[in-house]
C-alpha cells in the first residue's frame, strides 16, 4: 500500500515534507506490504536492492507492523545506500533498530 509517493511542493510543504524531500521529485515513496512487517521489509530492501536512502519510519521497537518504509532511488551511481530508523519522537538512527 504506498501511502506517499510523487508530492507537489504546495502538498509536500503542507504535509510536513523538507524542502530537500525526495518526493517532489518523484524519486521516493512511503509504503507498507500487507502481511510483511515494516521492519522486515526494510531489512529486505537494504539487503537485496539498490537505493538511496531506505528509512523505517515512525517506528516502534517491539511494534513490528508500526510505521511505514521510505525508499528512494537517484540512479546507480549516485545512490548513497542510506539507511535510518526514524522514531515517533523524530529520533533519527543510523541503520534499522529493532
Amino acid at each position: 500500500k504506498v501511502t506517499s509517493a510523487f508530492r507537489s511542493p504546495k502538498v509536500n510543504e503542507k504535509s510536513g515534507g523538507g524542502a530537500a524531500s525526495t518526493h517532489v521529485l518523484g524519486t521516493s515513496a512511503d509504503f507498507e506490504i500487507g502481511g510483511a512487517t515494516n521492519y522486515d521489509v526494510a531489512e529486505w530492501i537494504m539487503n537485496s536492492l539498490d537505493f538511496d536512502q531506505l528509512i523505517l519510519e515512525n517506528y516502534t521497537v517491539g511494534k513490528p507492523y508500526s510505521g511505514w518504509v521510505h525508499c528512494s532511488y537517484v540512479s546507480k551511481e549516485k545512490n548513497r545506500r542510506q539507511v535510518l530508523t526514524v522514531s515517533p519522537d523524530q529520533t533519527v538512527t543510523q541503520g534499522l533498530i529493532s
